[in-house]
């Protein structure tokens, strides 16, 4: 009888709370945010891997825990549904959602794990806090439903590898001595990329669609884009001499090059 009273609560305060709105502080906890009544005092308690703390009611001493962030675990989860007297699934703002009460040495504890989706990028947040009185449950509810998780930040876009050619792209010095040097630069930088394991061929002339796939066919290194069809002639200098030595180890080395 006891037991379904609690459901019976439990139930009762979702659907009291689902529309419910407090004035009250918003804290923050890195990974999203909640809302409580100035009642309450917040202590941030830890870890490094994730936002811990609690909000302890300052006339009782009633105590809530949250365990938030992406190193957080998830408290309640579907694997603890037959230890639990109650388990639900439900959702808190379009967020995943899943809320059970089970049992601790000195009595019972409710349970809230929000956002946590294997399928997201959203870190899992947790609520719990010891059951003494049946009002504990709806208190609790009072302040877990709040939360709101933040969208993950995008991510940044890769950057583009950097051409290795040194000429510049500007009509500059096209002597004999000048295309000699830019020459010489280009095999110089060819011979230090593959001393490193950089193996690629750079490409100019008529832009086109370059992707993993796209390999040079003499030596199926790939390819790099470097140059439109507008350069100097310094600049192709170099890009050639710097694909020749690249065809000229690939000829002594032939195969895909060990990393």
């Amino acid at each position: 009888m006891k037991s379904l009273f609690i459901k019976t609560l439990v139930v009762s305060c979702f659907f009291l709370l689902s529309g419910f709105s407090v004035l009250a502080g918003t804290y923050d906890v890195g990974s999203g945010t909640f809302t409580a009544s100035d009642e309450f005092v917040f202590k941030h308690t830890g870890t490094k891997d994730s936002f811990a703390g609690t909000l302890t009611r300052k006339s009782d001493g009633f105590t809530l825990y949250f365990d938030i962030g992406k190193m957080a675990g998830t408290q309640m989860h579907d694997g603890k549904k037959d230890q639990c007297t109650y388990f639900r699934k439900h959702s808190i703002g379009g967020l995943p959602v899943i809320t059970g009460i089970e049992a601790i040495p000195d009595g019972k504890r409710i349970v809230t794990t929000v956002a946590y989706d294997p399928k997201t990028d959203l870190d899992p947040a947790n609520f719990w806090v010891a059951i003494h009185k049946d009002t504990d449950i709806a208190d609790f509810l009072l302040i877990a439903t709040t939360y709101q998780a933040k969208s993950p930040a995008p991510a940044r876009p890769e950057k583009p590898e950097a051409s290795p050619l040194k000429s510049p792209q500007l009509p500059a010095d096209d002597s004999p001595q000048t295309l000699a040097a830019a020459a010489k630069m280009g095999a110089e930088t060819a011979a230090a990329d593959i001393k490193a394991g950089t193996f690629r061929i750079l490409e100019y002339g008529e832009p086109r669609q370059i992707t993993e796939d796209t390999k040079d066919p003499q030596t199926g290194y790939r390819i790099l884009p470097v140059a439109g069809c507008k350069v100097t002639k310094t600049l192709r200098a170099e890009a050639d001499a710097y694909n020749q030595a690249m065809r000229d180890w690939h000829a002594k080395n032939p195969g895909p090059p060990k990393p």
